[in-house]
């Protein structure tokens, strides 16, 4: 693999962990601040971006859990453990 093509792939990575990690401090705040419904619509969009994320997936858990949707937090679980088992 030529080395420009090897940089070029880790910074796309490093990006895209970048992104993760700004989505994740603004649910966080966005929670803290009692925001939850919102702080839920960042964590879908960054899982959409991530879908195999493991932190957003646990922080749309547990925003869902917050907001009294304790099913639709269960079934996320389960779909993230049946696609890790593939």
């Amino acid at each position: 693999m030529p080395v420009a093509r090897l940089v070029a792939l880790l910074l796309l990575g490093f990006a895209a962990a970048c992104a993760r990690a700004d989505a994740l401090a603004d649910i966080g705040r966005l929670q803290s601040a009692g925001r939850a419904e919102q702080a839920l619509a960042v964590a879908e969009r960054a899982l959409a971006a991530a879908p195999r994320s493991a932190p957003l997936r646990f922080a749309r858990a547990t925003l869902l859990a917050e907001l009294q949707r304790a099913d639709e937090a269960a079934a996320g679980v389960d779909a993230h453990a049946e696609a890790e088992a593939e």
